[in-house]
This record gives structure tokens, C-alpha cells and sequence, in this order.
């Protein structure tokens, strides 16, 4: 298994003509280094793939890691790229290049050609960045009361995401840290949050911020409902596909979404 693992995409809208590009990292199959969606403007889907890719390159360089595998969805350009199919698109030629001159920097980087569905996360990652133009994207989910923790997705960007979540008394979220940076508002009743070691004591009206990776616990002290915000969005809390046909179906919010 190689030592970094990038699944990328590019897309364009149809709605408002304009591409986004979408990529996922990880060390293993449990470590996620970076969920990121990009707005490129108006561009072609063959040249928003190859944006995506040149970017997924460049950082893995700076990353430092050893072996690297890629993954994309794009075959013509996975073609051009083995070698298969030529170039001839003067735009496409220049990003062309400047993969095959990263390809070449990186001897230990391999890239593979998937289907979309392998892809969906990357590929929705893109598809949220591409349709930036609208602005805002809004969605409600009512997940089933029966479950311990509550939560809507109030509204949402590649890169911000507003959740609002709702506590019964007494759950306890386990110790757990995630890349994420956040803020969080308490709208009503009382939340202990221990961080670093340190009990800090939530109530109607107050709030704090957390850094990416800074381990944290949450304890609900009362009913509650906060207001967090996240910086990059958190794939993880979107609702599924069949959640968006049916507003009433809701999704159970596992523990092992804030882990």
C-alpha cells in the first residue's frame, strides 16, 4: 500500500456552466489527511481534471510522503497521460505538460484510472465547488428523534459548513480530534467541553473555537443546541442521496462521525 492515497475529480455544472474540482487524501484507509473542494471558474471537464490533478501533484510533493497512488474518474486524460491518446487542445497541451514534468519529478507517484462511483466522494467534493456560483447550498435533515444526537446541515460550501446540533442530557461524545477547525455557538441549555486537558463550561450565549486535530470531548450537562461551524466543509455530515428525496427519512448520526 503506498504511503499517501489522492482520489481526485473535475466537473462542471450544468446549471452554471462553470467547473469545480474535488480531492480526497489519505495515509490509510482510516486516516483521512484532506477532503477539499475547489471552484476553477468556466473551464473545460477534461482541463478541470488535469487542474485537479497538477494541484494533487504538487501537493504531494510538498507533503514529503514516499509512494503515492492517485486515483481519477477522467479517462481520456489518463489516457493522454499513458500515452494512449495525443493532445491537441492548446489548453490542454500546457496542463498536459506540466503533469508529465511533476510525473517525471515524481518517479514514486502512480496513477490509476477509476469508475465515478469509486470516486463519489472526490466527485462530490467537485460538484459542490462547482456549482459555487449559487452561492449557498441549503439542505434539511431531520435524522430519527430515537437517535441519542441530532443534527441539520443549516448550509454549506467547499469550504464552511453550519451544522446545527441537538443533545439530550447526559450524552457524552467520546475524546475524538479531526482535521476540521470550528467554532461553536450554544444557542440553549449547558455543554462541557474537555480539551487538552482543560474543562470549559458552555452556556446560552457563549462559545469557542477549536483548531484542526486538538483533541476534544463533549458532555451535554442539559438539553442542549449548538451552532457549529466547520472550515473545510465536513463531507461526512452531508446527508446521503435518498436523505435529499425524502426530507422525513432523516440519517442516525453515528459517534463515529465526530472521531
Amino acid at each position: 500500500m503506498a504511503d499517501l492515497t489522492i482520489y481526485l475529480c473535475g466537473t462542471v455544472s450544468r446549471k452554471t456552466n462553470t467547473a469545480g474540482i474535488g480531492m480526497v487524501a489519505c495515509t490509510d484507509k482510516t486516516t483521512t489527511l484532506m477532503e477539499k473542494g475547489e471552484y476553477v471558474g468556466q473551464t473545460s471537464l477534461n482541463e478541470a481534471g488535469y487542474l485537479a490533478l497538477n494541484k494533487a501533484l504538487e501537493r504531494a510533493v510538498n507533503w514529503n510522503f514516499g509512494s503515492v497512488d492517485i486515483y481519477t474518474d477522467n479517462e481520456l486524460m489518463f489516457k493522454q497521460l499513458k500515452g494512449v491518446f495525443d493532445v491537441r487542445d492548446k489548453k490542454l497541451k500546457m496542463l498536459h505538460e506540466r503533469a508529465c514534468s511533476l510525473l517525471e519529478e515524481n518517479p514514486l507517484v502512480n496513477l490509476y484510472l477509476i469508475d465515478r462511483e469509486t470516486n463519489k466522494q472526490a466527485y462530490e467534493l467537485a460538484k459542490a465547488a462547482a456549482n459555487l456560483e449559487e452561492n449557498i447550498h441549503t439542505v434539511s435533515v431531520e435524522p430519527d428523534r430515537e437517535s441519542p444526537l441530532t443534527w441539520k446541515v443549516i448550509a454549506f460550501t467547499p469550504k464552511l459548513m453550519l451544522v446545527e446540533f441537538n443533545y439530550p442530557k447526559g450524552l457524552i461524545l467520546p475524546l475524538h480530534k479531526h482535521l476540521h477547525e470550528q467554532t461553536s455557538y450554544l444557542v440553549k441549555g449547558k455543554l462541557k467541553y474537555a480539551i487538552a486537558g482543560r474543562d470549559i463550561i458552555l452556556t446560552k450565549g457563549t462559545g469557542l473555537a477549536i483548531t484542526g486535530q486538538v483533541e476534544h470531548q463533549v458532555e451535554a450537562l442539559a438539553d442542549s443546541r449548538e451552532i457549529v461551524s466547520y472550515y473545510p466543509m465536513r463531507f461526512d455530515l452531508l446527508p446521503k442521496k435518498e436523505d435529499n428525496n425524502n426530507a422525513n427519512s432523516g440519517a442516525q448520526v453515528q459517534t463515529t462521525l465526530f472521531g
